[in-house]
């Protein structure tokens, strides 16, 4: 047993060293002492490799074990909050509020998209493709998804109506389905 874990030892060193060969396939390593490594085994010398390094980090800094290394860092990060000046403390709150107004004029936009799509007539189950599709720009957003539209009237709701003295389907919803439409939308 001892001798293997010489063995290990030297090979250890051989594979850190970098003077192990990989074999054609790919698949084993070969060190100097004749040795020969699967992947697997490979895996395993890496991370006890690993294992070794970060209790050797951690013994430098005075920590014992792992769990007792994380509760450190909290508390660290506790103590590091508590103690930032005032300023710093209004920084960070101020962050917070544009990373808030931010998002609240995402939602904003979005839901603006959503009431111009409805009122144009989008038909519902394509209200989300076409705010995802429609053309970011400098035009308002009204200006910009009747261009869209007249050029994908496939996303308008489809509709029974006169249209020049013919019964057929109508892409552009009348005066009173739209009223309608925004009052439901409205009550939401």
């Amino acid at each position: 047993m001892a001798d293997e874990l010489k063995d290990d030892q030297v090979d250890d060193q051989a594979v850190d060293q970098g003077t192990a060969t990989v074999d054609d396939s790919g698949d084993s390593v070969q060190t100097d002492t004749g040795k020969t490594y699967t992947s697997k085994e490979l895996s395993g010398i890496i991370k006890r490799k690993e294992e070794q390094a970060a209790r050797r980090i951690l013994k430098e800094l005075g920590i014992e074990d792992i769990e007792k290394g994380r509760e450190a860092l909290s508390q660290l990060a506790e103590w590091k909050k508590s103690q930032m000046s005032k300023e710093d403390a209004l920084t960070a709150e101020r962050d917070e509020w544009k990373e808030k107004a931010t998002a609240a004029q995402r939602e904003k936009a979005e839901t603006a998209a959503r009431l111009m799509a409805y009122k144009l007539g989008v038909d519902d189950s394509y209200i989300d493709d076409v705010i995802k599709l429609l053309p970011d720009g400098e035009e308002p957003l009204e200006e910009r998804m009747k261009a869209f539209l007249e050029k994908r009237p496939v996303y308008l709701k489809k509709q029974a109506g006169n249209i020049g003295g013919k019964t057929g389907a109508a892409s552009v919803p009348d005066d009173v389905a739209l009223k309608e439409r925004m009052k439901a939308a409205m009550k939401r």
